[in-house]
């Protein structure tokens, strides 16, 4: 499985998971990230919770998230550390 392809435009597609309880993560795509927010896709974005914990392994990093944009498939969601 390929964990990171650079396109042309710049973008860096790494593969991460949401992990929803001890037991259950759904992988997803992470299409771009900043400091304050990440965008991911994956198969079924209606079985995560508005708030949720993100993993990306590239990073070793766990982070609570918050979603402010949904799709059937996106996730668009700020870092809320804070919770």
């Amino acid at each position: 499985m390929i964990d990171k392809i650079n396109n042309k435009w710049g973008t860096t597609f790494e593969s991460g998971a949401i992990l929803l309880n001890e037991h259950t993560m759904v992988p997803v795509l992470v299409c771009s990230r900043s400091e304050l927010s990440v965008r991911l896709v994956l198969l079924d974005a209606d079985v995560v919770p508005d708030i949720f914990l993100f993993e990306l392994p590239s990073l070793k990093t766990l982070r609570v998230c918050k979603t402010v944009l949904r799709t059937s498939e996106v996730i668009e969601a700020w870092y809320d550390d804070e919770i």
